[in-house]
């Protein structure tokens, strides 16, 4: 069974339209033998629209092709030190909750955490795209009573787990699919 470790620092780098990522995958030990094997994988993500900005970054969409083992797409919020710094946010708490809520028993109300990178500049989360972007575009749309109640019910659901967890939140975003399914 190949594994690709979730929030394991690979080596990234920056160029204005991809990313290239090397990350480190591992081959678990099978019934015939008694190590598992590492290799090194490199991807090149290319920066593909933007999604929106929020207060201490921006949020792209990126792809890729090369790696069937990997989503094809996945976005990736970009905070920039100086405005974390001016701000006095603390962004290795956004990746301890992001951490937290990778458990399975939440994954149905939260984007999926890849991994994060770190250069002089910035700090980068990956995370899991939804199409259909977020909830702002329902604003002003005809929408049947049973879908508000239940993508209201997901994002209900979703902030009771963030404050059972202690978690605040200051700038939700939820993502609505097109199958309706809402992720925080």
């Amino acid at each position: 069974m190949l594994v690709i470790q979730p929030g394991l620092r690979g080596r990234t780098k920056y160029f204005p339209k991809y990313t290239i990522e090397t990350m480190t995958t591992f081959q678990e030990a099978g019934p015939f033998t008694t190590r598992g094997n590492s290799a090194k994988t490199i991807v090149i993500w290319t920066r593909a629209e933007d999604l929106g900005q929020g207060v201490s970054g921006e949020v792209h969409r990126e792809y890729q092709s090369e790696d069937n083992t990997l989503p094809e797409s996945r976005a990736v919020k970009i905070m920039r030190r100086r405005q974390l710094t001016r701000m006095e946010i603390d962004y290795k708490r956004e990746l301890s909750a992001l951490m937290r809520l990778a458990r399975d028993d939440y994954n149905h109300h939260f984007v999926e955490f890849y991994t994060w990178y770190e250069s002089h500049q910035s700090i980068s989360i990956a995370m899991e795209y939804i199409p259909g972007g977020d909830f702002s575009r329902y604003i002003g749309q005809h929408i049947e009573k049973k879908e508000i109640v239940a993508i209201a019910s997901q994002i209900a659901e979703g902030l009771s787990v963030l404050h059972c967890l202690d978690i605040v939140h200051r700038d939700i975003k939820p993502a609505v699919g097109s199958d309706k399914h809402c992720a925080l």
